[in-house]
């Protein structure tokens, strides 16, 4: 059997419709897993640790301003 046949001939997938009980479920799960860890003071994502000023590891410009990292800043309007 060819490749093209064998992949004519997979079914298509049904339709997917939500099912509220069970995403609500799952997000009880993650707030359990979550439960007690800690979070970024600047962006409030939970993380398994915290970097000597309280923040997470993201790179980002306010994060990197808020350690005291040197940040380019924006050219000025005039």
């Amino acid at each position: 059997m060819s490749a093209s046949a064998t992949a004519a001939a997979k079914p298509e997938a049904p339709e997917w419709k939500p099912n509220r009980e069970r995403i609500a479920d799952e997000l009880r799960n993650v707030d359990a897993i979550h439960e007690g860890k800690p979070t970024c003071r600047l962006c409030g994502q939970v993380v398994n640790g915290l970097d000597t000023f309280g923040l997470c590891s993201k790179v980002t410009a306010t994060h990197k301003e808020w350690r005291g990292d040197a940040v380019p800043g924006k050219a000025r309007k005039r």
